[in-house]
């Protein structure tokens, strides 16, 4: 059993934001499903039987008005859904670490606080997707081509798909390019890798959800494979996968 204490080894991304680097404070991320009562008259007990699948999440930390602070009011009483994620390990986040991920709605926003204190803020929102435990296949700057190492995340089979999302959350350079792909392979090499998804070229800070359906036979390893283009070009990012139940 590992236990540890949440501090420099957590990272929160939302959408194009970072929002662990001297902005989160406490951040919480709540599922569940719905116990519907299914109690008959031979029934010496309750019996309930669960039901649709809920995710809720929060954010609160330092207010910033020049960044993420836009972004999550612009949002507020829209339809508009953005990736989150959400991650912490003993060791550090890294290439490998369990994540959590979903495309949010926000749906909340508190801001500012008493005459001589830190300005807050505090936003909420639920996943409008399934809530995906799964890998974070790269996170890094990166200025080249880079293949990600890859990662045993099982079959998707019939009924389930594979999400994945992107965060990009700085890049520079003239004219910079960035097309990610999804590949599965069953085997380590990967020598004979299908590609299964492909992310729209970024070029600047953004964020995108995507997913592909089951069933998809005999492959259980996958990785990402970033194309990287332009002059002097860095981008910041950080990409998740995983299995999740669609039925």
């Amino acid at each position: 059993m590992t236990t540890f204490v949440l501090g420099n080894t957590s990272k929160v991304w939302a959408h194009k934001y970072a929002l662990d680097t001297s902005v989160a404070t406490d951040v919480a991320l709540d599922f569940g499903a719905e116990a519907n009562d299914v109690t008959t008259f031979d029934q010496t007990t309750r019996i309930a039987k669960g039901g649709i699948q809920s995710v809720g999440f929060a954010i609160d930390g330092f207010y910033d008005p020049d960044t993420f602070a836009a972004e999550f009011f612009s949002q507020i009483g829209t339809t508009v859904q953005r990736p989150i994620s959400f991650s912490a390990a003993s060791g550090g986040v890294v290439d490998g670490s369990i994540v959590y991920f979903t495309d949010g709605l926000y749906t909340g926003l508190s801001q500012f606080g008493p005459v001589g204190e830190m300005a807050p803020f505090s936003v909420e929102g639920n996943g409008n997707t399934p809530l995906v435990r799964g890998s974070i296949a790269r996170t890094a700057t990166d200025t080249s081509t880079q293949t990600g190492t890859g990662v045993q995340e099982g079959l998707v089979a019939a009924g389930n798909s594979l999400f994945a999302a992107l965060h990009v959350t700085a890049v520079s350079g003239t004219n910079p390019t960035l097309a990610v792909t999804v590949e599965s392979d069953d085997n380590a090499g990967f020598s004979s890798a299908t590609t299964r998804l492909t992310f729209g070229t970024k070029t600047v800070e953004s964020s995108e959800f995507t997913s592909v359906a089951g069933n998809i036979a005999n492959d259980d390893y996958w990785r990402i494979v970033a194309t990287i283009g332009g002059t002097s070009p860095s981008f910041t990012y950080a990409v998740h996968f995983g299995i999740a139940s669609t039925t």
